[in-house]
């Protein structure tokens, strides 16, 4: 690929649209056209680090079968046009400062896709949190259960614990998310509570205070070198 630097692709849609697109270098938000039928609104050019910048709308609508086509289009341009000479520049997020989407909308259409794509309008607002917080029901009759840690963070004694109180309750599946939670997948109906006080024990709150709920860290001067405080 010989990309500049790192490149961060998300896929997302609604209720919650819980991968944050606005921060990563190449979105695609699910969305329905009014005329097209599903697919997506393209973002592109967001990243954090200490000059954050969130991702633009390009104002285009992509088709399913055009997903791919437009996801190597936007990597070719930054392969292409991004900047190298200078590592703290070497982001897609300064390319697009630079041209704006206007112009890379233009771009991307003339030089890698060689056709136009559809004007959209804006995916719609997420109306569930993100998280994943809490206590839900599956499709399958079973429940998930999303935890919070303290601060995002977790031990690797706390993880042992963690899967093996999991397995005693016929639980085999964990996800993590971008908000620094926990998912616990598959829980049975009558191990729902007594998982959500044991989870407590370990730190891990399914019903957390507002603020708790919302903190999220690096990772802190020990792991980053931009840190300037433990976390």
């Amino acid at each position: 690929s010989n990309l500049p630097r790192k490149y961060k692709p998300a896929i997302t849609g609604p209720p919650s649209q819980d991968v944050v697109h606005e921060i990563n270098d190449f979105g695609l938000v699910g969305m329905v056209h009014p005329e097209f039928g599903a697919g997506y609104d393209l973002w592109v050019g967001g990243a954090l680090s200490t000059n954050p910048m969130l991702a633009k709308r390009l104002g285009a609508f992509v088709k399913p079968e055009e997903a791919a086509d437009v996801w190597l289009g936007v990597t070719s341009i930054f392969r292409d046009y991004g900047y190298r000479r200078m590592r703290t520049k070497a982001r897609l997020k300064f390319l697009m400062a630079d041209w704006g989407p206007e112009k890379f909308r233009q771009i991307l259409e003339d030089e890698y896709l060689g056709y136009k794509l559809a004007d959209g309008p804006a995916a719609p607002k997420p109306t569930t949190p993100g998280d994943h917080i809490g206590v839900h029901e599956q499709k399958d009759g079973k429940f998930f259960i999303g935890a919070t840690p303290l601060a995002g963070r977790l031990s690797g004694a706390q993880l042992v614990k963690l899967a093996d109180t999991l397995e005693a309750r016929g639980s085999y599946r964990l996800r993590t998310t971008p908000h620094q939670k926990l998912v616990v997948l598959d829980v049975p109906k009558d191990n729902v509570e007594p998982l959500v006080a044991e989870l407590d024990a370990l730190g891990l709150s399914a019903r957390p205070s507002v603020f708790r709920r919302g903190t999220i860290a690096c990772t802190g001067i020990e792991y980053c070198k931009l840190a300037i405080v433990e976390t």
